[in-house]
């Protein structure tokens, strides 16, 4: 087999890789979200429930399929690095002791962000009746949370976002690796983006984007990105992951188990 029919199949393969992961949160978020939402859509349309869902489902999954392009054609080009990819391309061993490596400092990111989300919920614009409100729904919403926030959106946000930014700011640099001041622009840049995308369901959620709400959003949301963006560059994609699925994780547990005693 010729090296170009082996890099050609391990970067199909590293494409299949990260894009199953996405697909899985997309297909979580989609059975786990209020099916209130799609009914009221479809009797203002007029589109049935099933087709809301499906275009829903789609335009989700074609953008996990644009991010994971795009991270695959720029992250490597940058210095970026995902150990699925590594895998892909050189076998389990190496994505293995990378993973074991970075055990640390994704576990420390995924505590840290569990705090950052319960210490937003505390400071919420609108009032919580009970702990698991802070979070959201509490464990009914734990799937969605694991798999759409802490791996599709990374696809989406880090992998796409951010490695293009930083391909980019590279390319207009003149350097081939990210520096300081680039690596920091890209994760910010992308966390930017990541609180500017929260804010669509928090109109949902609180029922008007007010100043306390739009800058609860944006504030919250943009530390956690920066955060995960920051694990991303300095570690891996799957750091970046397995903090943010943590933070879910921590947040509503902690809240779950505090409920109690409030």
């Amino acid at each position: 087999m010729s090296s170009i029919t082996r890099s050609r199949r391990a970067t199909v393969g590293g494409f299949l890789s990260i894009f199953a992961l996405g697909a899985l949160g997309v297909c979580a978020f989609v059975l786990t979200t209020d099916r209130t939402i799609f009914v009221d859509a479809s009797e203002a349309t007029g589109i049935p429930v099933a087709v809301l869902l499906a275009v829903t489902t789609l335009q989700s999954l074609v953008l996990v399929a644009v991010a994971t392009a795009v991270g695959l054609w720029c992250a490597p080009r940058v210095g970026l690095r995902s150990h699925l990819l590594d895998w892909a391309r050189s076998g389990a061993t190496g994505a293995t002791d990378g993973l074991r490596a970075e055990f640390r400092p994704a576990l420390a990111g995924g505590v840290a962000g569990g705090l950052l989300l319960l210490a937003l919920g505390v400071v919420a614009p609108t009032p919580a009746s009970d702990a698991p409100a802070l979070v959201g729904d509490g464990l009914g919403s734990l799937p969605a949370r694991l798999l759409y926030g802490g791996l599709t959106e990374e696809i989406l946000l880090r992998w796409g976002v951010l490695s293009l930014v930083a391909w980019l700011l590279c390319r207009a640099a003149g350097t081939g690796r990210l520096t300081a001041r680039l690596g920091w622009t890209a994760v910010a840049v992308s966390a930017g983006l990541f609180a500017a995308g929260h804010l669509p369901a928090a109109a949902t959620t609180y029922g008007a984007l007010t100043p306390g709400v739009v800058g609860y959003v944006l504030v919250g949301n943009t530390l956690a990105g920066t955060l995960f963006g920051w694990l991303y560059w300095r570690y891996s994609l799957e750091a970046a992951m397995a903090a943010h699925a943590g933070a879910h994780l921590v947040a509503v547990l902690v809240a779950v188990g505090l409920a109690p005693l409030l």
